[in-house]
This record gives C-alpha cells, structure tokens and sequence, in this order.
C-alpha cells in the first residue's frame, strides 16, 4: 500500500512516517512539504496513491486543492485531513471532496494506527477481489480457447466445466426480506437441491446468505418451466420469496461474465416484484443504457448519503432539504424507470438512519415506516415518490432539531459513564464504539453543550480521580496503571504540570480518607 503524507511542518511528517514504519513496515511512504510537490512526487514515481493525508494549510496549494487533484485523478484514493485547530467550514469541505477522516493536531498515535491499518485492511481485500475477477476471466477464456477440461476454481467446487456442454445460461437469486435480512436462512441448501432436480449439468458459482449465482449448461427451452418453478420451490424451502433473473442464454464460457451483470439487473426487477416471477434478461429493454443509467443512480446515492451525513452533524434543515431535492431532480434527469427511482430512495433513507450518527433515530415511531421497501414501492407515480420523500425530510429535521434540544444533555451524560466506566481506557474513540456512533458527533456535542474539549475533560476527570486514590493510600504506580499512563514518571509529570505539586508531595499535605477532589 503507498500512502503520500503532505505537511509543512517537518516534524509532522517525519513523525508520522515513522510512526507508520515502526508499525506497519509494509507500506510505502511518500512525502511533500505542500500540494504542488505532492503531485510532483507522484508524477516522477508514476505512482497511485492508496491513501493520502494531509494537512490542510499549507503554501503554493492546500490541503482542499490537494484534495481535489487527488480525487479527481486517483477516484480509489483514500483522503485523511489533519488540522492544528477546529474548523467546521474545513470539515464540511473535506467531507464534500470524500474525505474519509478528520484528525486534529496533535495526533493520536493509537488512532492513526489503528485507521491506517484499516485502510491497509481494506486495499488488500479490494486487491483480492481484483486479481479474483480477473483470474475468473483467464480460466474461462482458456476453456473457450483451448477446448479443454478446466478444474472448476473459480466457481467453488471439484467439479469440471466442459467446453462441449453447449449454450451457458446465468441466474441470480436474491431472497426478499425486510431490510437487514435478519434470521434469513442461507439459499445454499435449497438451491444444491434445486440443481439436482434439474437434470443437466449447474454449477453453484456462489453463495453468501440470502443471495446466490447459478450456472446452467447444456441450456435449452425446456429449462424455461424449470426456472419458472424455481422461486416457488425456493420460497418453501426458506419461508421468503425469492426473485430470480436469468440471461437465457450465451453461446461461449467467455461471455458469462458479462451476462452476470445482466442477470443481476434481472433479479433487481424480480426482486421490486416482490419475487413473484421470474425476471428473463429479453425482458428487459436498452440493457447497456439501463445499465448505465443505474450505476449513475448508484453513484448519486452515494455522493447525497455523504452529503446528508455531514448535514446530520451539524443540522441544518434548509441544506437537508436542498440535498433531497437536487438528488430527486438529478435521478429524474437519469430518466429512471419508476422501480429504480423506489429503490433509490429506499437506500438512501435506509443507510442514512442507519449510519448511527444521532442515536436513536432509527427506532422513532415517525421514522419506522421509512425502513420499509414496500414503503417505497406502494408509491404508485414519480410525483407520490418525491412528495413522500419530502414529507421525510420535515420528519427528520424536526427529529434532529429535537434531538439537539433535548437529547443532548442525556447523551453528554451517556458520554460522561462511559468515560467513568473505564478510566483507564477512555478515549474519544473507545467512548464512540460504547456509544455506537460517530466520534466527530460525540466531539462536537460534548464541546458545544458543556463548553469544554472531550480531550480535556478526560484528562482532568482522570487527575481528580488520582487525587482521591491519593488519599486513600494507593500505591503512586497503581495508581498511574488504573489510570491508563504508561509509567510512573508520565503520570507524575501530568500531575505536578495540573497542580503544581508531585504525586508525593500531594499525599502528604492532603487529609487522608475518601474526600473531594
């Protein structure tokens, strides 16, 4: 993994460099002191970045502009910000350019670690993937090519594929649930049985919990009642409807990959039937510009997820509703059919009540019906649909704004347990995992509704609790260990800077017993 760190200040990025060496010796590490140089590093090395993490101000071009470049030219890059100071305006843009993360100065060596290695985590997985998929396109290009018995490696078992097995046909299978699926059964058993039943040869190509890919060869028209049978044998084996596409047929192994995507715009339009029939690929009409049309559709979800999140944040309802209505009006400009449009919008409601941002939300009985696909679907026109998504974002406004007036001294003090719970652990981030949300969220709430940085109220509410164990006896090192500091000397030094006496010292003058601090 290559990761470009970009900083004027010297010290930041030698620090960080070998901070990431000394615990991740297997990445690469380039450095600039400013934008320009950073894109000149990567000019000269003719290199692509997998993560970038920079500072935002910096001179001849900053951090946002940097951003920018990067995304514009490296779309699989990972962005990082870093700033010495609080700025939401800054925050705001970083999220706007995709920016995956925020850290302000002075850096936590923990937290940076533990973000990079996810980072690393993650590129080594896409890496996978990509090497899979293209493997999967050389061994069956080989098998059209060379008219020969290949092991079956890709596809998941010890069976062969035989070039002489005639037209190919693939089916994607998707189980219809309500949203997150959960206590749906695996499809793996009921379609083994299924293929079996079949006849001619099938391979199971993949598996994972509620959805599935078959191949069928030796296809012919008198599969077509099979297949039509097949969502009703599959719906009594899991008790769900499952939706099925199928591409009828492709003469070569070399075309089933592209086949595959079609067969998943299939089983999408199978699936908004609620699985009811199944969905054959020469119904469906302008495939390619469907297709395309689609993967846009995507695309903007995904830009107005980012974009809502932040404005979840920091709540502002006249942005959240601009949001809504530019990415209703731009999915109408993709010529949508009605379906697509319906799931569209269910995915993004769903993600965004999901994302765990403002803490129970997802459970408001004004927000329940939002997390449901019939929701959408029973939408009969396009007009219906954006009046019901507009009534949403009233619905979550309202419910951010009273969140903000009412929750959030009950979720400061949630903040404040969950540091007293673990004194010796506490961190912004380990108090965000507890809570189950953002730790950008818990920041900013604990600072605008008491006034004060999370970072120094740990620290004091830690030297208070020191003081009391002082009191009470307990050995200086224990006391330092209870409290998460490395050793006896940090923890003293922490102590004399807050109140000007050491931990000894302290001891002797205070009355011994419980007592305040």
């Amino acid at each position: 993994m290559r990761i470009l760190i970009a900083d004027d200040e010297a010290f930041v990025v030698e620090g960080l460099t070998l901070l990431l060496h000394q615990n991740l010796p297997q990445v690469e590490i380039m450095t600039a002191d400013n934008g320009r140089s950073a894109l000149a590093v990567l000019r000269e090395r003719g290199a692509e970045p997998d993560l970038l993490i920079t500072d935002l101000n910096m001179p001849l071009m900053d951090g946002i502009e940097l951003s920018q470049q990067i995304r514009r030219r490296y779309p699989r890059c990972r962005i990082m910000i870093i700033s010495g100071y609080e700025d939401f305006e800054a925050a705001r843009s970083a999220i706007e350019l995709g920016a995956l993360r925020y850290m302000l100065k002075p850096i936590n060596h923990t937290e940076m670690v533990a973000y990079v290695r996810s980072v690393l985590e993650d590129v080594v997985r896409e890496q996978d993937e990509r090497i899979r998929h293209s493997t999967d396109r050389l061994e069956s290009l080989l098998v059209d090519l060379h008219n020969h018995m290949l092991l079956d490696a890709p596809y998941g078992g010890a069976e062969r594929i035989d070039r002489e097995t005639g037209d190919y046909c693939a089916v994607r299978l998707a189980v219809v649930s309500l949203p997150g699926g959960e206590g749906v059964p695996s499809l793996r058993p009921a379609v083994e049985k299924a293929l079996k039943s079949r006849g001619g040869p099938g391979y199971l190509i993949r598996a994972e919990g509620a959805q599935a890919t078959l191949l069928l060869c030796d296809f012919g028209e008198e599969d077509v009642s099979w297949l039509e049978g097949l969502p009703q044998e599959l719906a009594a084996a899991v008790r769900y409807p499952v939706a099925v596409g199928v591409v009828r047929r492709c003469g070569a192994l070399r075309e089933v990959h592209q086949s595959y995507r079609t067969a998943g715009m299939a089983v999408w339009r199978s699936y908004l039937a609620d699985g009811h029939a199944v969905c054959f690929d020469d119904d469906l009409t302008d495939a390619p510009a469907e297709e395309n049309r689609m993967e846009a559709a995507f695309r903007l979800r995904q830009e107005t997820k980012r974009m809502m999140d932040f404005y979840t944040l920091v709540p502002e309802k006249q942005q959240l509703t601009h949001l809504m209505n530019t990415f209703l009006a731009q999915l109408e400009r993709l010529d949508c059919p009605l379906g697509m449009r319906q799931l569209m919008c269910a995915g993004l409601v769903m993600e965004l009540l999901s994302s765990g941002y403002v803490p129970g939300l997802g459970m408001e009985n004004s927000l329940e019906r939002y997390l449901h696909l019939e929701f959408y679907t029973a939408c009969g026109s396009w007009t219906q649909l954006r009046e019901m998504m507009g009534q949403f974002v009233q619905v979550y406004s309202a419910l951010l704004e009273r969140v903000g007036n009412s929750g959030s001294s009950r979720l400061v003090q949630s903040i404040r347990s969950a540091i007293h719970a673990d004194l010796r652990n506490a961190s912004l981030s380990q108090v965000a995992d507890t809570l189950n949300m953002s730790p950008s969220y818990i920041s900013m709430i604990f600072k605008e509704k008491t006034g004060q940085n999370f970072k120094d109220y740990l620290f004091q509410t830690r030297m208070n609790h020191a003081k009391r164990l002082l009191r009470q006896g307990m050995a200086i090192g224990e006391i330092a260990r209870q409290l998460g500091y490395e050793d006896t000397e940090h923890f003293s030094r922490r102590f004399r800077a807050q109140f000007g006496l050491s931990p000894m010292a302290y001891r002797k003058e205070a009355p011994a017993g419980p007592g305040k601090g």
